[in-house]
């Protein structure tokens, strides 16, 4: 075996190497002494399995010189960067700064250690530390391409400074890393780098995103022990809100979070800066949100998750991922993951056919059904229903109208102001206001389902969750497809800054973006930064053309998804309270057209 301490003692007499420091996946870090400027300094050296090809010389020194030319408190430093021809080959090496400091690594370990986590102040400088530096690169045209807490350091000032810029891509264009290896730490890998596809500057802040998951819940959010199930998660599956692993719920960081980790590169923050910003603005508002407690409602998701708690496992296909692409996936896994294994293995065939029906075991499950069970929440959740009635002018199978509860608004429309000890419901300076005073209970208020059917249907509703009373959970929206009270459609939102969109079918809940399979356990009220907090006036916008049903909350699209249980029904107002019982909503403007067939504009908003 080549000792190559010895080498770098023979070929490199300005430096005395002291010990070896680590390996990695791509290189061998040593210590040693400057002994010209009297310096600590670090030397890295490429694994030989990344320079096998004549080429690599031309492009190390280019990347190099390149990486040379930073000059940014938090990315690595390079002194100087060379080549050894000695009669076991070539070495390729980077000197570096030698940084005493711990890696992210050991941080992390010793948080787990101890059962705690950084405190979030302190996360929101370590971000702002690496987000600076991929900023700074980004605007270079450099992309790291495998950002991972082994490469963070830690300055004597507690500063990170991120190493390894441009050895992930010398990687990449030499061809393969040794023993079949994909390019990239898989935990952190971005969905485009996981299914091969062409990657950008927001992987890296995808990848820098899974850092802040970890950082504030202690795990990634894919820590499986396959490779293959958390290349197929980071491909497929949404994480879970990081409330559900801190002892105190901030909405804000779960949106940060479910930005940053989108699976689309158009919909996560375009800059490292703004998650930067985003995140800063988070944690800031971390005083401001109540302590989430799950309830019999269909947007509390049944969650007993706390830290060290995790919910289990399961694969679930985002239905905008092709089976092509998801086939795609699996070929270019078992080809790098199984079959350039097997080849360099005696058993290899033994492997491969092991790997393959894994594999195929794999798919089956992302594609049928879940790999474990979830809890089922109650679905015995109480409707009130009323109607309002239109005049005689109103006839045929709809009425279409604009209403903004004033007296002179020109639109005949009688609205329910019946009330009891319970609900309360009232026409007050232009508004239409609804009190409820139960705990966890849904009502609707209907425009007289019974005469007027709308299929084709657009509506536009302002509206606010008053702040005086209700709990931030409580919700509002709009109801369509109205057959009576065990089944109809609803768009909502909440005082939290989520939406979601259901179907009541023979009293049973369903969230419309999951598979529906498990009733309430798939709850899924969604955090999106267009929504206004309680208080603020919030404009819904629904539009239902045949199947299609595309939702919009402020002018921005929330989401747009086919769904044909109901073909047609009645419409109205949907509102609902939390366990702390008591909520007020104002809606102030009702209108109702003809829905409209989705324009192609409309898939393009930025969420």
């Amino acid at each position: 075996m080549v000792n190559i301490t010895n080498i770098l003692g023979k070929y490199l007499t300005r430096y005395d190497v002291k010990s070896r420091l680590g390996s990695g996946g791509m290189a061998t870090v040593y210590h040693a002494v400057d002994k010209t400027l009297g310096r600590d300094v670090a030397i890295k050296v490429l694994h030989e399995h990344l320079i096998h090809d004549d080429t690599f010389k031309e492009r190390f020194e280019q990347e190099a010189k390149f990486i040379a030319s930073f000059n940014h408190p938090n990315i690595i430093q390079i002194y100087d960067f060379n080549t050894i021809e000695s009669e076991d080959g070539k070495i390729y090496y980077m000197v570096m700064p030698y940084l005493s400091g711990d890696t992210l690594i050991d941080v992390l370990d010793e948080c787990r250690d101890k059962e705690a986590t950084l405190p979030h102040d302190r996360i929101r400088v370590i971000i702002s530390d690496l987000a600076e530096a991929l900023d700074y690169a980004h605007a270079r045209g450099m992309i790291h391409r495998d950002v991972k807490p082994a490469n963070i350091l830690f300055d004597e000032n507690q500063r990170a400074v991120l190493t390894d810029f441009g050895i992930a891509r010398l990687a990449q264009t030499s061809g393969l890393t040794a023993d079949g290896t994909i390019i990239g730490t898989p935990a952190y890998m971005s969905p485009e780098q996981a299914t091969g596809q062409d990657t950008d500057h927001r992987s890296d802040i995808y990848s820098l995103g899974i850092i802040l998951f970890e950082l504030l819940t202690g795990r990634p959010p894919f820590d499986e022990d396959s490779t293959v199930s958390v290349l197929l998660n980071h491909a497929q599956t949404t994480p879970p809100p990081v409330s559900n692993f801190l002892e105190k719920m901030n909405v804000h960081l779960d949106a940060v979070l479910h930005k940053v980790l989108e699976k689309d590169p158009n919909k996560r923050y375009q800059s490292a800066v703004a998650l930067k910003t985003a995140l800063e603005n988070a944690v800031n508002k971390e005083g401001d949100t109540e302590r989430f407690q799950p309830s019999s409602m269909p947007y509390h998701q049944a969650s007993t998750n706390k830290k060290g708690n995790s919910q289990p496992n399961t694969l679930v296909l985002d239905d905008n991922v092709s089976s092509t692409r998801l086939n795609s996936t699996i070929t270019r896994t078992i080809h790098t993951l199984v079959i350039k294994p097997a080849k360099q293995n005696p058993l290899g065939f033994v492997a491969l056919a092991i790997g393959i029906i894994a594999l195929l075991l794999i798919a089956r499950i992302a594609q049928n059904t879940p790999l474990t069970s979830q809890e089922t929440l109650p679905t015995d959740t109480s409707i009130g229903v009323d109607s309002m009635a239109g005049v005689d002018s109103m006839v045929g199978d709809a009425a279409f109208f604009t209403g903004d509860f004033s007296d002179d608004d020109g639109v005949n429309i009688y609205w329910d102001t019946s009330s009891n000890n319970i609900i309360d419901r009232a026409i007050q300076g232009g508004q239409y206001r609804i009190s409820n005073s139960q705990a966890s209970l849904a009502i609707t208020s209907m425009f007289d389902p019974t005469h007027f059917i709308y299929d084709d249907v657009n509506i536009l509703m302002d509206g606010r969750i008053l702040e005086s009373s209700a709990s931030e959970s409580s919700a509002f929206g709009l109801v369509f497809r109205y057959q009576d009270a065990e089944n109809y459609n609803v768009f909502g939102i909440d005082g939290l800054g989520r939406f979601s969109i259901w179907k009541r079918e023979n009293g049973t809940w369903c969230e419309l973006r999951t598979s529906c399979n498990g009733g309430l356990a798939d709850a899924n009220w969604q955090v999106n930064e267009a929504i206004k907090p309680i208080g603020e006036v919030n404009t819904l916008n629904l539009n239902v053309y045949q199947n299609e049903i595309v939702g919009y909350v402020n002018g921005e699209l929330v989401f747009m998804l086919e769904e044909d249980t109901f073909a047609n029904g009645g419409i109205g107002i949907y509102m609902a309270t939390t366990q702390a019982g008591l909520a007020e909503i104002a809606i102030e403007n009702y209108n109702v057209a003809l829905g409209m067939p989705p324009t192609a504009d409309s898939m393009t908003s930025d969420q």
